[in-house]
């Protein structure tokens, strides 16, 4: 005959039982948590003892609840890493589109004749980037601007 298991609802210890003479079954002495009932013993303890031990599935229930903690945490790091990126992006594209945005006001500029704005030469030909690389200004980022000196202003030394 196999050994009775603990309860597999509290671990409490398990007793034999006899149910009016209709066959055997398994039951709690702690919660009464009772078996099926068999019409052999050897069957009523093989049903008690093949009866999930809700211990060990509590213990699962713990794991997978530790993991989906785990991954949410995880989604939370991945979707607040993608929101940085996205308004560093935005942030990029704007500043694209400004410094575009005035590229092409300096070009219709170019293209119209109008003086430049720094050193106001009246010639008729307009000022390109490479006669007058400083008389447009700045569009870019401060820490890309720098130092030098240009020839045609001079040689004085101006900012980019």
């Amino acid at each position: 005959m196999d050994k009775l298991l603990p309860c597999p609802f509290c671990g409490g210890e398990a007793a034999l039982r006899e149910w009016d003479g209709f066959g055997q079954y398994v039951r709690c002495t702690r919660c009464r948590a009772c078996g099926p009932v068999k019409p052999l013993l050897t069957e009523a303890i093989k049903a008690w003892n093949s009866c999930v031990h809700y211990a060990d599935e509590a213990e699962r229930k713990v794991q997978a609840v530790d993991e989906l903690k785990r991954l949410a945490f995880e989604v939370t790091q991945k979707y607040e890493t993608s929101v940085k990126l996205h308004k560093k992006t935005t942030e990029i594209l704007a500043e694209t589109k400004r410094r575009l945005e005035a590229a092409v006001n300096d070009l219709n500029r170019m293209a119209d004749g109008t003086p430049c704005t720094v050193c106001r030469h009246k010639s008729r030909v307009p000022c390109t980037t490479s006669q007058h690389a400083d008389c447009f200004e700045w569009r870019g980022p401060q820490d890309e601007k720098g130092d030098r000196t240009d020839a045609e202003h001079g040689g004085e030394r101006r900012m980019k």
